[in-house]
């Protein structure tokens, strides 16, 4: 659930988290699934938050950047098939 939140592209909030009034997720900057980011906290890029409250665990890796850019694309093509599936 996001309320009040700005993401810029490539900002990334994973499934079930919830972010607060002023927050801000820059690009590359990630929210861990189920977590919960308070009001008025900004996740810089590169950055893993985690947890109820969340904090910032880590900075991201080049290959853990590759790898949710994958899980993207896997989503986007999932998309596709099921839009096409249904058009047909």
């Amino acid at each position: 659930m996001f309320h009040g939140t700005t993401i810029e592209d490539k900002g990334f909030v994973g499934l079930g988290a919830v972010t607060m009034d002023g927050t801000y997720i820059e690009s590359e900057g990630m929210v861990a699934a189920g977590a919960l980011l308070s009001p008025g906290k900004r996740v810089l890029a590169r950055e893993l938050w985690v947890g109820r409250p969340a904090k910032k665990m880590r900075d991201l890796t080049d290959a853990a950047l590759e790898g949710m850019m994958a899980g993207v694309v896997g989503y986007q093509q999932l998309a596709v098939k099921y839009l096409k599936e249904f058009q047909d």
